[in-house]
């Protein structure tokens, strides 16, 4: 049975308004969301530190005097408790290096396994890639720790 009171549905869509069109009001918004994010790029780029990245590496007594204000400052350490813990941070840092130094070689017996079973894997143009970012790797890995400023005890004398 059909029900003759029933408007057909294409009459009820015609019967309802449609809302107006509003394309200022999207054409503002999108402006005003790009020139949020312009000042808030400005103003990160302007207060972002401008420091040398990665950071250039601590020398011994750089280290060594970080640890020690650090470690002071959380456990609220009087002058001659900081003093007593310099030491004890120094003799720890300079053993630290020593067990660098012995276990150093190892290490870098092993990266040159590494570099030998892998570079036949490679396609030439993968292998050019890698003997950069090997080369790369290698230097900043295993420098010598006279030309390593980080490493550096604080009896040694400075390269030029």
């Amino acid at each position: 049975m059909i029900d003759n009171d029933t408007p057909p549905a294409s009459a009820v869509k015609s019967a309802l308004p449609c809302p107006p069109r509003r394309r200022w009001v999207s054409l503002v918004l999108c402006t005003l969301i790009f020139a949020g994010g312009v000042v808030i790029g400005a103003g990160l780029a302007v207060l972002a530190p401008w420091e040398e990245w990665p950071p250039p590496k601590r020398t011994f007594q750089q280290r060594r005097d970080r640890l020690t204000e650090r470690i002071a400052e959380k456990l609220d350490l009087r002058a001659d408790q900081t003093a007593a813990l310099r030491d004890i941070v120094e003799q720890r840092l300079e053993n630290l290096e020593a067990i660098r130094r012995s276990i150093l070689p190892k290490i870098e017996v092993e990266a040159e396994a590494l570099n030998r079973q892998l570079t036949p894997l490679l396609t030439d143009e993968q292998a050019a890639r890698w003997r950069d970012l090997y080369t790369t790797l290698h230097a900043r890995w295993f420098a010598p720790p006279d030309e390593n400023a980080a490493t550096r005890p604080a009896s040694a004398p400075a390269q030029p």
